[in-house]
């Protein structure tokens, strides 16, 4: 195995990533679990962090009209750890690999104060579990802003206001 090799990196950032992974609190609501760090779980509260995430959760399925079986893995990482492992760029406020992988600033930081950010992930786990191949990137970031609130451009205002007047998801097989 060359250890150089782009593949072999990959597994072993992931598989690192599994390992620091063990050493978190892990608990589980309805439709999450829910894994971080003791001081995170202990200042914020791992129910009221739950709470926040299932209400995410029927915000993100309500405007989707879509109500997922399993529980989705969520990960909080301080951001420190966040940046330092995964090396994402800067304009990178969390991301869903299979995993909700949120940072937070502090230990302090409300689960609240994420709403933003947790809606838009989860928008994009949603959509990851409602596809059976991926859809063009444009149209999972434009969702994904929607749901969040952000304001979004006027093509893909006008998919969203088509999905939201039909309550089913474009046709997208014609785009690449």
């Amino acid at each position: 195995i060359d250890p150089n090799d782009k593949n072999v990196k990959i597994m072993e950032e992931r598989l690192s990533g599994a390992l620091a992974e063990k050493d978190l609190e892990t608990q589980s609501s309805e439709h999450f679990i829910l894994s971080a760090d003791a001081g995170y779980m202990k200042n914020i509260g791992s129910h009221i962090a739950l709470y926040d995430l299932d209400e995410a959760f029927n915000s993100v399925s309500y405007k989707l009209s879509f109500y997922p079986k399993n529980k989705i893995p969520v990960v909080f990482y301080p951001l420190n750890e966040f940046r330092d492992h995964w090396r994402m760029p800067g304009r990178v406020n969390a991301f869903y690999d299979g995993k909700l992988r949120i940072p937070y600033a502090s230990t302090n930081t409300p689960s609240s104060a994420l709403k933003p950010v947790i809606m838009h992930e989860l928008t994009h786990a949603f959509v990851s579990l409602m596809t059976d191949r991926p859809i063009p990137q444009w149209l999972n970031e434009g969702l994904a802003q929607w749901v969040e609130g952000k304001s979004i451009d006027r093509r893909t205002k006008d998919l969203m206001l088509n999905y939201e007047v039909a309550r089913r998801a474009p046709d997208v097989s014609h785009l690449d």
